[in-house]
């Protein structure tokens, strides 16, 4: 894969909201003049999206276990190519897919 600059944020709680503090890093990075992609790493419409409102760029999805992952590198390359950063939003816990605290969705 070709090297493009990328942040990963997740929490290990499942309940935990990290909307403020990604919001937030979104805004800092444009008013420094970067342009930021954000991606959630689970096929699912937030109840907020001020993603959209900060970046000017729509959120994109990118869901290992719900897409190959020749595509959702795809998605990720592709939706990177106007951007200078990616974010990728996502979580190491889901508590209704059965996995306890200490599981990951990154596993191989």
């Amino acid at each position: 894969m070709a090297a493009l600059p990328r942040i990963a944020i997740a929490a290990v709680q499942p309940q935990a909201d990290l909307t403020a503090m990604v919001w937030g890093l979104m805004d800092a990075l444009q008013r420094h003049g970067r342009r930021v992609q954000n991606f959630l790493s689970h096929a699912y419409f937030a109840p907020r999206d001020g993603a959209t409102a900060i970046t000017g760029l729509p959120p994109r999805h990118v869901d290992s276990w719900l897409m190959p992952e020749a595509l959702c590198r795809e998605v990720f390359v592709r939706g990177c190519r106007t951007s200078d950063l990616a974010i990728v939003e996502g979580s190491f816990a889901r508590e209704s897919a059965g996995q306890g605290a200490g599981d990951s969705d990154f596993e191989t």
